[in-house]
């Protein structure tokens, strides 16, 4: 059986405005990590971890940068950033099947939304009053989009996504299956014993080229919008709440969860398990590593880290007990 693509080195390469070292004749049928490459495969080095398979990978071609072509053995692909070459090869090769344009049947869509001629709209969508959807845009089956809803061009929601009322979309926004945004915020007041309800009067604002992982959850504000900017990554099973402003770039690993009111800068870095207060500033260029507990706002950028690794139960004890002395004794 062909496979459904195939590309040459030469066309590979020059997609990445990668150097061929070796052979420029081979063709590759395949990417695959490169521990377990076969003839036929392109994979790529990146990181000291992978570096003793370079020397018998069985691939046909390796993606790699500068130092370390000299210990590759078959054909190679020089880069400056081999990890992100791969990816836009890897590209290529995606056999996910675009859905047919038009409307499906059974969706249910209101006779004032606007949906532009080349989207695709799935079974049993259910789309609201004053909708607009852009081009190319594609709604796989189960969508409900809310009322005054607005999405751009060229994006991707898979199945059962749910978007409250007045939520916005940029271009390319790619949103994977049981996500919601616009949701109400976890806003309360209490008086003698009772909590009352805090209507959230904002929405939810997601900018161009955004994708945000299966099952998050990404709240509406109070009386201003939540903001999602441009470029940001965000992972499954993510908490953002009411009013949280995520800044350019930045991406968010899975199970964080942001309280309301906070600001996340631009090009930040959130390991997963991250837990952040509500009411912070986090500055440009903040990285948080996995399990992460914030509780004041950080104005430096850098590398922050809480808790402890791992220990066996008893050694982890005895550290606690540890820390508990040096504490009360300090004080």
């Amino acid at each position: 059986m062909k496979p459904p693509h195939s590309y040459s080195i030469a066309d590979l390469a020059k997609h990445i405005s990668a150097k061929i070292i070796g052979n420029d004749k081979i063709i590759i049928t395949h990417v695959a990590p490169i521990q377990r490459a076969k003839t036929g495969d392109l994979t790529f080095l990146m990181g000291n971890a992978y570096r003793r398979y370079l020397s018998d990978t069985k691939a046909s071609a390796v993606i790699l940068s500068q130092a370390d072509a000299d210990a590759c053995a078959v054909t190679a692909l020089v880069v400056k950033n081999p990890e992100y070459a791969f990816a836009r090869i890897a590209h290529l090769f995606n056999t996910a099947k675009k859905p047919i344009i038009g409307i499906h049947p059974t969706a249910v869509i209101a006779k004032t939304a606007h949906i532009d001629s080349s989207a695709s709209i799935g079974a049993h969508c259910v789309i609201g009053e004053n909708v607009a959807i852009g081009a190319n845009t594609i709604l796989h089956a189960g969508v409900i989009i809310s009322d005054d809803v607005k999405i751009g061009s060229d994006c991707q929601l898979y199945s059962n996504i749910t978007l409250y009322h007045q939520v916005t979309l940029g271009n390319r926004v790619i949103l994977h299956s049981g996500v919601v945004i616009g949701s109400d915020g976890f806003g309360l007041a209490h008086n003698e014993g009772v909590w009352e309800k805090i209507p959230q009067l904002g929405s939810v604002s997601i900018a161009d080229d955004v994708e945000i992982g299966a099952n998050t959850c990404v709240d509406r504000g109070a009386l201003e919008n939540t903001m999602i900017e441009t470029g940001v990554k965000i992972d499954n099973l993510v908490q953002i709440a009411h009013n949280v402003v995520i800044g350019e770039h930045s991406v968010i690993a899975g199970c964080t969860a942001i309280a309301g009111s906070t600001t996340i800068g631009r090009h930040c870095m959130i390991g997963g398990s991250t837990n952040i207060g509500g009411h912070l500033t986090i500055c440009d260029g903040t990285i948080f590593t996995g399990g992460a507990m914030v509780t004041k706002s950080i104005k430096e950028p850098g590398i922050y880290s809480s808790g402890t690794g791992l220990f066996p139960n008893k050694v982890w004890r005895n550290v606690v007990a540890k820390l508990r002395r040096s504490v009360i004794t300090d004080h």
